[in-house]
């Protein structure tokens, strides 16, 4: 949902536009991909060194590596920029933006969202470039994308899949963001691994598995949400928005 309300609701992607997209190994690049080549988009991907092959096979049209190359100094400029890191200010984001352009973050640590909405609207009026913050709306778009992903045109790519008494694993994995597309938790059942060195998509892994604390859904799945000691959450605190809520 955080690609598709961040492209479809905020930035209102359409045909013929540049979109980059940082952070774009994990899972909200590779189905933001996936849904900016629906509408004729041509997609630049950020990330480590070690995700760059990925990131080329399921479809970015161009890749940075961000260890060797600081995409806000290139000098090229987007229509739209959806962050999924923001580790940077918001002036170096506005002037990597072509005019009109707008800029989407999902998410990170507080200051840096706080200087987001300081600025954002000076920004916009001096440069007529937008800077946003994605307030998630639960399920919104959800129908959408269960079509899509029935129909086979949008196929989530698995990292890997890991039983409930490995979420520590899981959750430390994600931090250190070594994941190639999602994460995934199995509730019931035995492990079913997925070879991290070739990541690929696996189409049986239904998106009406879902389950939030409130706006219950006919598809959403019954299972209960199981809460963890604190010393699961290995996280500083910049992924502190990300740390599951404590009972």
């Amino acid at each position: 949902m955080l690609a598709q309300q961040s492209l479809r609701d905020i930035a209102h992607v359409t045909a013929g536009q540049t979109l980059l997209i940082n952070g774009a190994g994990g899972g909200v690049g590779t189905l933001g991909i996936q849904l900016a080549k629906r509408h004729g988009i041509e997609v630049t991907g950020v990330d480590s060194t070690e995700k760059l092959d990925f990131l080329l096979s399921v479809g970015f049209d161009h890749v940075i590596d961000y260890s060797r190359e600081d995409f806000t100094k290139t000098g090229l400029g987007y229509d739209v920029i959806l962050d999924v890191k923001t580790t940077r200010s918001p002036f170096a984001y506005a002037r990597t933006l072509k005019p009109h352009g707008t800029y989407v973050t999902v998410g990170s640590s507080m200051p840096r969202l706080v200087h987001c909405l300081m600025f954002g609207r000076w920004i916009a009026k001096t440069s007529n470039r937008h800077i946003r913050i994605l307030g998630l709306k639960l399920n919104k778009g959800l129908d959408g994308m269960i079509q899509l992903s029935e129909a086979g045109k949008v196929v989530p790519s698995i990292d890997d899949i890991y039983p409930l008494s490995e979420v520590p694993q899981a959750i430390r994995r994600f931090g250190e963001a070594h994941h190639k597309g999602k994460i995934v938790i199995a509730i019931r059942g035995p492990r079913s691994r997925v070879d991290r060195g070739a990541p690929r998509a696996v189409g049986s892994i239904p998106l009406r598995a879902v389950s939030t604390r409130s706006r219950r859904t006919p598809w959403q799945c019954r299972a209960p949400v199981a809460s963890f000691p604190r010393e699961f959450y290995g996280f500083s605190q910049e992924h502190t928005l990300c740390r599951p809520r404590l009972r």
